[in-house]
């Protein structure tokens, strides 16, 4: 039973010794490549379709010991291959109060049919001081 026992310990220490960091898929730091972000705040990105009228909202979230610094939306249509391309329309805001949340609001009339979905662009002042662009998307709609 002591060898039993020994042996577990042994597994378990030798175990706990492995690395244990997580990585994003091809993001290990040891292979000079850096995790996607280095900040926590976010912009959740929203659209809200009514026949030609399209609703973006952003909602910024930002993380204690960050600032966010802008907001860049622009709605992407999908061409025919798959691929998204920028539109006409974008609209941009600087940070007036950089530490509290934020819902960034536009309002736009497209005329012409396709697949599109809005992009939402955050830069954010990390607590370091260093400034990342975190990107998300919305779902897609059809005009």
């Amino acid at each position: 039973m002591k060898k039993i026992i020994s042996l577990l310990m042994a597994a378990v220490m030798m175990t706990s010794a492995l690395p244990m960091d997580v990585y994003a898929e091809g993001n290990n730091p040891n292979e000079g490549i850096m995790p996607l972000y280095n900040c926590f705040s976010k912009a959740i990105s929203a659209v809200i379709a009514n026949g030609n009228s399209v609703e973006c909202k952003s909602n910024i979230v930002v993380y204690s010991g960050e600032e966010w610094v802008s907001v860049t939306q622009t709605i992407e249509k999908k061409s025919s291959s798959g691929s998204w391309t920028s539109t006409k329309y974008t609209w941009s805001k600087n940070a007036d109060n950089p530490t509290i949340g934020y819902i960034y609001t536009n309002t736009t009339t497209i005329s012409d049919g396709g697949t599109y979905r809005l992009r939402s662009d955050l830069v954010v002042k990390t607590s370091s001081g260093t400034k990342e662009t975190v990107t998300s998307y919305s779902g897609t709609f059809t005009i």
